[in-house]
């Protein structure tokens, strides 16, 4: 027969999570709201998205945010790669405040092509940067549900 997988667990016993602005301290704000809706879409695809402050808050803070061109063998006049880096930590915060269940850090790159002309460009750069955002969303919400990490031995960092 069938048999449903079970939720993954969260920290603390907690059940639900809510998913408050995700802050950014960039130039570029939209970075902020496409990875804090790519977090709250894999809450909800777990079933453990609360809309009205659930039992605690995933609190995200992009720490940062790198755009660089890379260069490639055969480059002709006005064709480009750009690579988008990111780095994201996401702390798991009991509903009324204290310190945290558990902090995860997540990093990731993808590569997008120039387009033709700055309107092109920027459409390949947005959809890099959703297609980075989730699959950041879907490695924090592994690392927070998953096993807890083991601590350090004592003397090391």
């Amino acid at each position: 027969g069938y048999t449903l997988a079970a939720r993954p667990a969260l920290p603390g016993g907690v059940d639900t999570v809510s998913v408050p602005l995700v802050q950014a301290d960039l130039p570029d704000v939209e970075v902020g709201a496409v990875f804090g809706r790519a977090l709250a879409a894999r809450a909800e695809a777990d079933d453990r998205l609360s809309r009205h402050g659930g039992g605690a808050r995933l609190l995200a803070r992009v720490t940062r945010l790198k755009v660089e061109a890379t260069a490639f063998p055969g480059n002709v006049a006005g064709a480009g790669l750009y690579s988008l880096s990111l780095q994201v930590v996401v702390r798991l915060v009991p509903a009324g405040g204290g310190r945290p269940l558990r902090q995860v850090t997540v990093t990731g790159d993808v590569p997008y092509l120039a387009g033709r002309g700055p309107e092109a460009t920027e459409a390949n750069r947005r959809r890099a940067l959703t297609r980075l955002a989730r699959r950041l969303a879907r490695a924090a919400w592994a690392q927070l549900t998953g096993p807890a990490p083991e601590p350090a031995p004592a003397g090391k960092p």
